[in-house]
């Protein structure tokens, strides 16, 4: 390995003798725990359970890039009951390792509370340099790396090879897979763990009484965190009006890239039937992670369960075509895509105040994701949904609505909606609406005569 000069000897000697004592004590009061020499783009983890609070020594060595602070080899330890990290290995400054100035080793005691844990070990896919003089607090650092030869990328593997997490699990600690929900949080209703790269995940729930939902989903924003690129959402399966959306407000930095985010809290919801949807879009995810991963990582996706004092009986699974069709509902054609072209026909037995929901993307007075209806009996446009009858639906002006009431005579009609080829449900090149999700046309009966 590329090496600068190394620490006099003495001080090394010194911090050798200082953890003997340490080490030797623990080695005979529990168990070793280990993850080492990890490869490029791995993850190595270990799970454990904690019978009762207990203090863990924790060593690590970690890498950090060649510019700034952050790492590209780093460990950690992480609560499942809390969904937070408990340890970090770049959670304070780090000492030189005596062969690297960009190794960095932790020697720390950790008081950790009855519960479920897994520690982890990650190495980036590659080493990274990042751009000197970024940050002020980092010019120090910056100058003694311009001054260095010391390159990782001519052998990145030595340097994994260098770096590890070590524990020593007390008596009352006990080795296993990753935990499962505890009984005080429930099992899951759904859930969808270490979701990958371009998906659309939707699954039915039926709520029997008011209640209330805790929810977990991990994400990521994207655009310096102007939006969410993978993200969840529950909806009302009926109509497809949002009940909740996860956004940049109401979650918080998951760990790891500053764009990983995620959301943990009880959501309150009245008895009906919902759609709990997920997507991703085509990169950064269990699949691949382009930039460090969330302390969390196997958490990307979401995850429903009943509130600490709800009943399992409150929120069932069900499939699609248990969801109870409602009949003011003509039209749904939502989460319409790029390069899109639906169509969908619907019958009225009298004349209908007719609610039109569409929204779709417009500009400069024309609109290139839009909507229509045809009488198929007098062939022609009855509806149209035209730039300047609508507003913003929140977001880039770009993303407009139209949310308004029409008449239709009796008879048979055929609605459309249509997508040019960027800038729509799931690929979004810009702020998305405030209901990303409603992309496209909904038709509903607004009073019944």
């Amino acid at each position: 390995m590329t090496t600068l000069q190394k620490p006099q000897p003495h001080a090394f000697i010194l911090f050798l003798i200082g953890l003997t004592g340490i080490w030797a004590s623990l080695a005979t009061a529990g168990t070793p725990l280990r993850l080492s020499q990890p490869g490029p783009g791995e993850f190595l983890s270990a799970s454990f359970q904690l019978e009762r609070p207990s203090k863990l020594e924790v060593r690590a060595v970690g890498l950090i890039a060649k510019h700034g602070a952050s790492y590209v080899v780093d460990a950690w330890i992480l609560n499942h009951d809390t969904h937070r990290a408990v340890w970090t290995l770049d959670g304070k400054e780090r000492d030189c390792h005596p062969e690297s100035r960009l190794l960095r080793r932790a020697s720390d005691v950790v008081a950790l509370d009855k519960g479920a844990y897994t520690v982890y070990l990650f190495a980036g896919a590659r080493y990274y340099a990042e751009a000197p003089f970024k940050n002020w607090q980092h010019i120090l650092h910056d100058l003694a790396a311009l001054l260095s030869r010391e390159d990782p990328n001519k052998n990145y593997q030595k340097y994994l090879d260098e770096c590890f997490v070590d524990l020593i699990l007390p008596a009352v600690a006990s080795l296993g897979e990753r935990p499962k929900p505890g009984k005080d949080r429930g099992a899951p209703v759904i859930q969808l763990t270490c979701a990958q790269d371009g998906i659309y995940f939707a699954r039915p729930f039926r709520v029997t009484r008011d209640t209330r939902v805790a929810l977990y989903t991990v994400g990521e924003a994207i655009w310096r965190g102007e939006m969410l690129a993978d993200y969840a959402w529950i909806e009302n399966a009926r109509d497809g009006q949002t009940v909740w959306l996860m956004d940049m407000p109401n979650c918080e930095h998951a760990g790891g890239a500053l764009k990983n985010r995620f959301f943990t809290g009880e959501i309150p919801l009245v008895a009906g039937e919902y759609l709990l949807s997920y997507i991703t879009d085509d990169s950064h995810s269990c699949e691949r992670w382009n930039a460090a991963p969330p302390y969390d990582p196997e958490g990307w996706g979401v995850s429903l369960a009943p509130a600490a004092h709800s009943q399992s009986r409150d929120i069932l699974a069900i499939d699609l075509d248990e969801i109870t069709p409602d009949p003011t509902v003509l039209v749904k054609m939502i989460h319409v895509r790029d390069n899109e072209h639906r169509r969908e026909k619907f019958k009225l037995e009298r004349p209908t105040r007719v609610r039109v929901y569409a929204l779709g993307e417009g500009g400069r007075g024309e609109m290139w994701d839009t909507g229509w209806i045809i009488d198929l009996k007098k062939r022609q446009t009855v509806w149209r949904m035209n730039y300047h009858d609508t507003r913003n639906g929140g977001g880039d002006e770009k993303n407009r609505l139209y949310d308004g009431i029409i008449q239709l005579d009796k008879g048979v009609y055929e609605a459309h909606f249509t997508t040019d080829d960027s800038h729509a449900f799931g690929s979004w090149n810009a702020r998305p609406p405030r209901e990303p999700n409603r992309w496209g046309l909904t038709l509903m009966v607004a009073n019944r005569d």
